[in-house]
């Protein structure tokens, strides 16, 4: 019997001992998983430029065609905002693509969380008033005729992107070699289809202050906080920039679909550091300063406010709406005369001085390693269009903005 009881006792010695050393290789497993996670996030804050070189070298992309487009991608002028007609629709293929690519992505978080959004909070714990799964808008269809067009969109989050598109920034920060992409781009390819994809789209507005004789513009860029946004840190951005999305955080009655609104509302975020954090169906006020005087200016012919085309970033799947607003003097000082130049905000700091608009100013932004991908686009457009858009340029009319990008400049 004891024997018995000995043998019973040594193979329950030796089970804890399996357990417990399975336990302490998950634990190992576990703890690796964490700092390969934490070296892949400081990757992507320190060293977007670089990854985003890798991704262009990837897709075959060149100085002229820096943006993803779909197929049937056809935007030969600028339009104005007001050709542009919006419509939401019902749609509930969102949750098979979000399953298709959590599936695929979830062995890289920690914590066992099941999205990239959970394991950023848990471990980085970022202020839930500046990363929170937002309501948002999904753009599913664009049908353009002429200089008028339609965008078909539905509901979605800011999350379902962030778990998609940055999840997929995150797998390239996992490569170890400066010249390698991740297998994960096989899903994410050249041509954007807004079918197989959950494209919650931003808007880059390039903010345009004509001098008071009208012989000469300024324009704007933020410098993106590190420690303030949880995607995209580090670059400069147009000003303002953001989400296209609803005021409210969560609400049946969606009042703001309006590209013109969301401008307004960056804007004024922006330049004046006037944070928006509205709670669930709290409803946005448009009746305060300086929200009629923008509706008033813009009614008056003051600012004139143009789609200048759109695309996705090529590193994060993110699509932007290229736009530009263009002021006089006097509408821009009335509204934003509390703007001063180096002065931080809740997302950056807005760029040391206001640039002149220029063949040579906006050169030097196109040829160095941390202006936003997006933002390039944007001020190419409007630089080749500045005649029908109304900005005065003391460049030759002639003069075309005949920049080689040198994207070797991210490895540096």
């Amino acid at each position: 019997m004891w024997v018995i009881l000995g043998k019973v006792s040594l193979s329950a010695s030796i089970v804890g001992g399996i357990v417990a050393l399975c336990n302490r290789i998950k634990g190992d497993i576990e703890e690796k998983k964490t700092e390969r996670f934490i070296k892949a996030r400081a990757k992507i804050k320190c060293s977007r430029h670089e990854l985003t070189a890798k991704v262009i070298k990837h897709y075959s992309l060149d100085e002229e065609n820096i943006l993803l487009y779909p197929a049937d991608y056809c935007f030969p002028v600028p339009i104005r905002l007001d050709n542009v007609k919006l419509e939401l629709i019902a749609d509930d293929s969102s949750q098979e693509i979000i399953d298709f690519y959590t599936k695929r992505f979830r062995r890289f978080w920690p914590n066992k969380e099941k999205t990239y959004s959970k394991a950023v909070q848990w471990l980085e714990k970022p202020d839930p008033d500046k990363f929170y799964d937002g309501l948002s808008y999904r753009l599913i269809r664009i049908d353009q005729d002429g200089e008028c067009l339609k965008m078909t969109f539905s509901l979605a989050s800011y999350f379902q992107y962030f778990n998609t598109g940055e999840a997929l920034v995150f797998t390239e920060a996992l490569q170890v070699k400066s010249n390698s992409n991740s297998k994960y781009r096989k899903y994410f390819p050249k041509t954007l289809d807004f079918k197989k994809h959950i494209f919650t789209p931003g808007i880059q507005t390039l903010s345009i202050r004509l001098s008071k004789d009208r012989k000469s513009a300024q324009f704007y860029f933020l410098s993106r906080d590190l420690d303030k946004v949880a995607a995209a840190g580090g670059l400069l951005c147009l000003l303002p920039a953001g989400e296209f999305q609803p005021a409210t955080r969560d609400s049946d009655e969606i009042l703001d679909l309006s590209l013109w609104r969301n401008i307004m509302r960056e804007s004024v975020e922006e330049f004046l550091n006037r944070e928006i954090n509205l709670k669930v169906d709290d409803k946005y006020d448009y009746s305060e300063f300086p929200f009629p005087e923008l509706i008033e200016a813009k009614e008056d012919g003051k600012i004139a406010v143009w789609l200048l085309g759109y695309g996705a970033c090529p590193l994060n799947y993110k699509l932007d709406f290229l736009t530009a607003c263009i002021y006089s003097a006097n509408t821009f000082d009335k509204i934003f005369g509390e703007y001063k130049a180096g002065k931080p905000n809740a997302e950056g700091t807005i760029y040391a001085k206001p640039i002149p608009f220029t063949r040579n100013e906006i050169s030097s932004y196109l040829n160095i390693n941390r202006t936003a991908t997006t933002a390039v686009a944007c001020l190419k457009l409007a630089y080749k269009h500045r005649e029908k858009l109304g900005i005065p340029c003391v460049d030759d009319p002639e003069t075309i903005l005949d920049i080689k990008i040198n994207y070797d400049r991210y490895a540096k």
